[in-house]
């Protein structure tokens, strides 16, 4: 009779356990996942200039091929249209814009000249390097920005046989360099992080 009577309280108790167990819910709650990813921007440009006619010295308005490269014809009195210019591609970051422009040793010699178009600014006095700082908005644009002021070269009239001797062997070199503007205060510092 013991036996049965203490299979009869376990068998009660696990009855009841089933009961109260099916009855008690506990209280929960679950959030939905935050999700982070994480992306990096972009900038992309690129430097072109348009393609010479056959007078080598102004730009074949048939043609929309860019060059990497020109050669030019030069005549004393006359300018040279030269367009090198910076492209952005569509939906790049705010960044420092730079472009180196270097001419050879014997540039001086020629008596050549050019100016810079506005908006560049020169990094240090001398050093051919220009810079611009563009927003979000302007580097997003897919805007052109031209490196000679009136896509021009000047060359004087005054031009004798030794100045055409270091013409003809005289270059300019443009490069052209993009950073984020993220963190950096300076055009000194983008250059700086640049080199």
């Amino acid at each position: 009779m013991k036996k049965k009577t203490i299979a009869l309280v376990i068998a009660s108790m696990l009855v009841f356990g089933i009961v109260a167990g099916a009855t008690v819910a506990w209280l929960q709650d679950k959030t939905a996942t935050v999700e982070n990813t994480f992306t990096v921007g972009d900038i992309d440009i690129k430097l072109t200039e348009s393609e010479l006619a056959a007078d080598g010295k102004t730009i074949n308005p048939a043609s929309q091929v860019t060059q990497q490269a020109n050669k030019y014809k030069v005549v004393p009195g006359s300018d040279i249209t030269k367009d090198p210019r910076i492209t952005f591609e569509k939906d790049s970051e705010a960044c420092w814009l730079f472009v180196k422009v270097e001419k050879s040793e014997n540039w001086a010699d020629t008596g050549m000249t050019f100016s810079i178009e506005e908006g560049w600014t020169e990094l240090t006095s001398g050093s051919g390097i220009y810079y611009r700082k563009l927003s979000a908005d302007q580097a997003k644009k897919n805007q052109e920005y031209y490196i000679l002021a009136d896509n021009k070269i000047t060359v004087p009239d005054t031009l004798v046989k030794d100045n055409l001797t270091a013409a003809s062997t005289a270059s300019l070199k443009f490069t052209a360099y993009a950073i984020q503007s993220d963190n950096l205060d300076t055009a000194q510092a983008a250059w700086d992080e640049v080199n």
